[in-house]
């Protein structure tokens, strides 16, 4: 490792401790630098995790994220692609209060959706055109900006509703899982619930494979489900992209 190398590594993990970094502590500026950085893993965790910073207020929030901060820091000048393992901290932070990791999780899918790569969703309308051996033999797979998830909580209803009301302070939900799928369409994030039924349909295209195995393994674990309905859903969602074709 050259010189350079070698302090610039230095620099970053003294910036990253809490410990007085020797050398570095005797600059009179270095102090500058080290909160300066801490402020932007902060800020990136704020606006990574905005639903946990309304539900924790910003006391609490803050001495979670210094928490995080120190013990991992940011690895890349992208701060927008900090604070993927922040969920961990939340879960551990508040063991007696599950859906705040729940919720800290769909945050960061929020954030996942956004950032994902541009794909071309597979259309109710060409579905509709196919015959009927082309149609169970195609192959389909999420497209990159589809998240989703089956939480133990209602975390999903905990989201949507400060979600769509920054100042909520308080919402009555029942205390059941829920699932949620988030995609993008037209760079705007959108989300749907999802029934356990949608998310193992999900999982099943997750997985990959032709349609027409898919959908006999699907039945097969779920025969009451209205695998059309679904389809349709996922489709409409812009969740689904041809295999084939990327």
């Amino acid at each position: 490792m050259s010189d350079l190398a070698s302090f610039q590594a230095q620099f970053a993990q003294a910036l990253a401790s809490t410990a007085p970094a020797a050398a570095f502590a005797r600059q009179p500026g270095f102090a500058i630098y080290r909160n300066t950085s801490l402020k932007a893993a902060l800020d990136a965790l704020a606006a990574g995790y905005p639903t946990v910073l309304q539900l924790l207020g910003t006391e609490e929030f803050q001495r979670l994220a210094i928490d995080h901060a120190r013990r991992s820091p940011p690895r890349s000048p992208v701060l927008a692609d900090y604070g993927s393992d922040f969920p961990a901290t939340c879960a551990e932070a508040a063991v007696d209060r599950p859906h705040i990791a729940d919720v800290s999780r769909i945050d960061r899918f929020w954030t996942e959706t956004h950032l994902a790569a541009d794909a071309a969703p597979v259309r109710a309308e060409t579905i509709a055109g196919l015959a009927p051996d082309a149609l169970t033999a195609l192959h389909l797979g999420l497209h990159p900006a589809t998240r989703y998830g089956w939480f133990a909580t209602p975390a999903p209803s905990i989201w949507i509703g400060h979600r769509n009301d920054a100042d909520l302070t308080e919402i009555t939900v029942d205390w059941q899982p829920e699932g949620l799928l988030l995609t993008r369409s037209a760079s705007a994030v959108s989300w749907h619930r999802a029934g356990d039924d949608m998310v193992a349909l999900l999982k099943a295209f997750e997985s990959g494979g032709p349609m027409g195995t898919i959908a006999s393994d699907f039945l097969s674990h779920h025969p009451d489900a209205d695998l059309a309905g679904l389809f349709a859903r996922l489709l409409e969602a812009g969740a689904l992209i041809d295999q084939t074709i990327f």
